[in-house]
């Protein structure tokens, strides 16, 4: 029913925080198969990751590769996945059952294409829920047959076009519903935003979403 994918670059701190999580969430019996993407991590975070794959379930799989960029590590994704996609960034902390959440969600209305953790709102969630959105951001669970049908994400723009990068350009080209679903999310770039910021002044690039 659910390919969960773990998207992974450095940020050792955040990953020693937001990992168990999705490894917790990933053993439901929702999850057939969890992808750990490790784009060529240099600061520790690969040991961190290897330590743990080791005692994981065989539906996990830990890929480590120079992607550069987590828009290819979701299109090596999409043409195997199950129903559904769940993308966790690795400064995102999912909590308990949150998954089950968001499949609930998808199940109960067919228009939505997107569902979890609005692009851009402050560290904590949950004072509304089922609130359209444009963009879905660190975390979410999403419809792989509408990615499919998109022929999934372009590779980032050329200064002469228009329009956004990566995994906000394949939702604003999708015309089914992205939905903000609670859940008391703690995103970590925001919490820890001292962390964050010695992140940047390292070099560290975010992803584009």
């Amino acid at each position: 029913m659910i390919t969960a994918i773990y998207l992974s670059h450095n940020r050792l701190d955040f990953v020693k925080q937001s990992f168990l999580p999705f490894m917790r969430e990933s053993k439901s019996s929702l999850v057939k198969q969890a992808i750990i993407y490790d784009d060529n991590s240099t600061d520790g975070t690969s040991d961190f990751l290897m330590s743990h794959y080791y005692n994981l379930p065989l539906k996990f799989r830990y890929i480590r590769e120079e992607f550069n960029s987590s828009w290819k590590q979701i299109n090596s994704t999409y043409p195997i996945a199950e129903k559904y996609i769940l993308k966790v960034d690795n400064d995102i902390v999912i909590p308990n059952s949150y998954v089950k959440y968001l499949f609930d969600v998808m199940e109960k209305d067919n228009s939505i294409g997107f569902a979890g953790l609005r692009t851009g709102k402050d560290c904590y969630i949950g004072d509304s829920s089922l609130v359209s959105v444009r963009n879905i951001g660190g975390v979410g669970l999403f419809r792989t047959e509408e990615i499919r049908r998109l022929g999934g994400i372009r590779e980032p723009m050329i200064k002469e076009e228009k329009r956004f990068f990566g995994f906000t350009d394949l939702q604003t080209r999708s015309n089914l519903k992205k939905v903000w679903v609670d859940g008391m999310v703690k995103d970590l770039s925001k919490v820890l935003k001292d962390k964050q910021n010695e992140y940047i002044n390292e070099n560290w690039t975010r992803w584009m979403n």
